[in-house]
């Protein structure tokens, strides 16, 4: 092994400068467009870029090293997972009874978007816009197999009513960055950008116009709040890589409810201008906690409130099939709970994307599963009208189901019981390949395979995820065509229990129509709420952006 390489802490964090790069990208054609209050741009990116479109690399696992606790980083087992089940069954029953009172039927084919004129521009109405971050319909087959449901169906199959187109305003194949921003702002930009127009110039969220509006706010997600998904909600920024930035931004964003990993950037010793973030937050009002435990002593206690900005581990909280000590489901119920009503919520089920850059097909099942916990429980929310919508931002890794004479086997990942990241950390910390590969994936290597892992050894925890989960892949014949992103439509799922259905989303959508949707079905105005908050911000974040922050260190996010 080679010295010098980081391990993957006991505690699941590292410093984000570890890992030097190994994954290079041509950054995407510069594309400028003129200054405008729209927030519905949809030019493709044939009429907006020079040259051909990149494929950028986004491998958000942060130079592979594991992020957050888990079963294989020291921490305790998941011992909250039977009191999330109990709020699950509550909700449901709560539901079942508000389907009864008001003949509710359940939606298969589309959802009621349509105000009539008594709904007061949205009323009492609440949405809770999910993102599956990197799934495809691929990963969703994958999820519905592996997962157990077999040929029956999972929980969200009846749900299913479209797809979505992904381009970004630089490239045929969006990056997270951009995604983001097409979901939550209704703005095609350049990847890498975060909340701007491909100007520059600021665009407003959901988020924030459901603020303005007076809606409480709240965004949930597994991944670090300043990657670029949670990022494009809450700041306006021309590079994801400056996360301190976008963590000052944050602070004032005026989310109410904000629950998820990656406290990092927020902390003094990890600025390079020394400021203390989240005691700033709580100055601003806001609860804030910074770990696992005290956010489950305060929900299980009642004395969880809003604002609250708890962001429980330093980078990711962990993948499911790991068992970090907090689950979505949990967190979303959290919320729930406390976020002022009516609300709009984003929840990102962030690392089925780090999963799928890393060729881990198990870990990347689980999140998916993960994902039909999620959807089910906010089907089982009665408190206000609740329209669920769910998507995904793009494909990752080019997942492909069968490779080898029919000899598809997804089955058979049930015997896997760690991520390739985690099994990574036990091979830099010195145990032995083939025990750990026989224990966590019930899969004896071959001799072709320890040189694979012994050259990766060699290298840095990266590329050591990668070749184990490719060697996972190969056992159930899964393959992989990219480590980046891919251009591929994406699903769109919706559920609204208290309306029947009425204007459904198009069979085919691009990914800025959902948005849309939703702000027409919250009576928001984006452009509107662009100008305000333009006049807000006083310039554009292209010269903010220019002038200061410091780029987060992930090798594999190559975008500007």
């Amino acid at each position: 092994m080679n010295e010098s390489q980081p391990l993957i802490t006991d505690t699941g964090e590292t410093s984000p400068t570890t890992n030097s790069a190994i994954l290079t990208a041509e950054p995407p054609p510069s594309t400028t467009t003129a200054a405008t209050t729209t927030t519905t741009t949809t030019t493709s990116p044939s009429s907006t870029t020079t040259g051909t479109p990149t494929h950028g690399v986004d491998f958000d696992v942060e130079g592979g090293a594991a992020r957050g606790g888990g079963r294989h980083g020291g921490h305790r087992k998941h011992k909250h997972r039977k009191l999330s089940a109990r709020r699950v069954a509550a909700f449901a029953v709560a539901g079942v009874l508000a389907a009864v009172a008001v003949g509710c039927v359940l939606v298969a084919v589309g959802v009621r978007l349509a105000r009539s004129d008594d709904d007061d521009a949205g009323g009492s109405r609440s949405v809770a816009l999910v993102i599956n971050d990197g799934m495809s319909f691929a990963a969703l087959t994958l999820g519905r197999v592996a997962g157990g449901y077999g040929v029956d169906g999972s929980p969200v199959d009846e749900y299913l009513v479209g797809s979505l187109r992904t381009w970004s305003g630089s490239s045929w194949v969006t990056d997270s960055a951009a995604g983001g921003t097409a979901l939550g702002c209704a703005t095609k930009t350049i990847n890498g950008y975060v909340g701007v127009d491909t100007a520059g110039n600021p665009v407003a969220s959901l988020a924030y116009a459901a603020k303005r509006k007076g809606m409480g706010t709240a965004i949930v997600a597994k991944s670090r709040l300043t990657d670029a998904t949670p990022a494009a909600f809450t700041s306006h920024i021309i590079s994801r890589k400056l996360e301190e930035d976008i963590a000052a931004q944050q602070i004032d964003s005026g989310v109410d409810v904000i629950i998820a990993g990656g406290n990092y950037y927020f902390l003094p010793e990890n600025r390079e201008d020394g400021r203390d973030l989240l005691a700033e937050a709580a100055t601003k009002g806001y609860m804030v906690i910074t770990s696992i435990d005290d956010l489950y002593s305060h929900w299980e206690n009642g004395t969880l409130r809003y604002p609250l900005f708890a962001l429980v581990t330093s980078m990711d909280v962990g993948f499911s099939i790991d068992d970090p000590d907090i689950n979505l489901p949990d967190m979303v119920s959290m919320a729930l709970e406390i976020v002022p009503k009516p609300f709009f919520m984003m929840a990102e089920c962030s690392l089925i994307d780090y999963a799928e850059h890393a060729h881990d097909p198990a870990a990347a099942f689980n999140d998916v599963v993960e994902f039909f916990d999620v959807f089910t429980t906010l089907r089982a929310y009665s408190e206000t009208p609740l329209l669920v919508v769910a998507v995904s931002d793009h494909e990752t890794g080019g997942l492909g189901l069968g490779g080898n004479n029919y000899s598809y086997n997804p089955v058979a990942l049930s015997r896997v019981n760690a991520s390739s990241r985690s099994m990574a950390n036990m091979m830099f910390l010195g145990q032995d390949p083939t025990a750990v590969l026989e224990e966590y994936a019930g899969i004896t290597p071959t001799e072709d395979e320890l040189t694979t892992i012994a050259a990766a050894l060699q290298t840095n925890a990266t590329i050591l995820s990668i070749a184990l989960g490719n060697i996972v892949s190969d056992s159930v014949s899964i393959y992989w065509t990219t480590l980046s992103h891919t251009g591929a439509d994406i699903p769109l799922f919706a559920a609204n229990e208290w309306d029947p259905p009425d204007i459904p989303f198009g069979a085919n959508n691009d990914n800025t129509a959902v948005p849309l949707k939703i702000a027409e079905y919250l009576g928001l105005d984006l452009a509107e709420a662009t100008n305000e908050l333009r006049e807000q911000m006083g310039k554009t974040t292209m010269h903010s952006a220019q002038q200061h922050g410091r780029a987060s260190k992930d090798p594999f996010h190559t975008q500007p």
